[in-house]
C-alpha cells in the first residue's frame, strides 16, 4: 500500500491563528445572514451577550432555521472553490468572483438549499421531485433572483455527460469564458453558475447545493 505523504505543520502559530480565523469569520457569516436572533438574555436567559461572537458554535447555529442544511450548502459553496480536480475551468470552480461580484449592496436574504439524489436518479427527476417542493417550502422563488449551484457526485457519474444534464436542466448560464470574466452579471435577474465536485462516496448519487440572493422578506 502506497503511502501518502505526511502533513507536517512546520508553522504552528500560523497554523493555529488561521485556523481561528476561518471559525470566527463562519460565525461572522451565520450571524450576517441569521433568520432568528436569540433572545438577547441568552438562550437559558440567565446570561447576556454584548456581541455575535459572545455566542458557542451551536448557538450560532440555532439562529438558522435549517442550520445543517445551511452548513452542508456553505461547505459545498468552499469545496467548489477548492476542488482539486475539476472538470474545466469554466465553471464556478475558483471562479467566486461571480459570487461576489453578484452579492447586492442592498439588503437581501440569502437561500440556502442542499439536498440527496437517490442511486442513479435523473438531474430533472430529482430536481421535479425534492428540490422544487423544497424550494416551495421555504418560500424560495428563483424566478428574478441569481443563484449559485454546486453538483458533487462520486467517480462513477463525474463527467460532463453529467454536469451538462445538470447545466441544461436548471437552464444555467453560460460557462465562464475570456469575454465574461470582470463582467459582472445583474442582481435580481434570474441566472444560474454551476460549479462541480468529486466525493467518491457518493458513488451514483449526487448532491445539489445552491445559493440564493433573493429580495428581502419581513419576519
Amino acid at each position: 500500500m502506497r503511502k501518502t505523504n505526511p502533513s507536517n505543520v512546520f508553522h504552528p502559530d500560523q497554523f493555529n491563528a488561521a485556523l481561528q480565523q476561518v471559525l470566527e469569520t463562519i460565525h461572522s457569516l451565520m450571524a450576517c445572514s441569521r433568520e432568528q436572533p436569540l433572545n438577547p438574555a441568552g438562550p437559558t436567559g440567565d446570561q447576556s451577550y454584548s456581541n455575535d461572537q459572545d455566542l458557542s458554535g451551536f448557538e450560532a447555529c440555532r439562529q438558522l432555521e435549517r442550520p445543517s442544511e445551511y452548513l452542508s450548502a456553505l461547505l459545498d459553496i468552499i469545496r467548489v472553490n477548492f476542488e482539486p480536480n475539476p472538470l474545466g475551468t469554466m465553471f464556478l470552480n475558483s471562479n467566486l468572483s461571480w459570487l461576489y461580484d453578484a452579492i447586492p449592496a442592498r439588503p437581501f436574504q440569502l437561500g440556502y438549499v442542499s439536498l440527496a439524489s437517490e442511486d442513479d436518479e435523473p438531474f430533472e427527476a430529482f430536481w421535479q421531485r425534492v428540490v422544487v417542493p423544497h424550494l416551495d417550502r421555504c418560500g424560495y422563488d428563483m424566478s428574478q433572483t441569481p443563484a449559485f449551484a454546486v453538483v458533487i457526485t462520486g467517480d462513477e457519474r463525474y463527467d460532463m455527460p453529467f454536469v451538462m444534464e445538470v447545466h441544461e436542466g436548471l437552464d444555467a448560464y453560460g460557462f465562464v469564458d475570456e469575454e465574461a470574466v470582470g463582467t459582472p452579471l445583474m442582481a435580481g435577474t434570474p441566472w444560474v453558475q454551476i460549479g462541480c465536485c468529486l466525493d467518491p462516496a457518493l458513488h451514483r448519487r449526487f448532491r445539489l447545493s445552491l445559493w440564493l440572493l433573493l429580495e428581502p422578506q419581513d419576519r
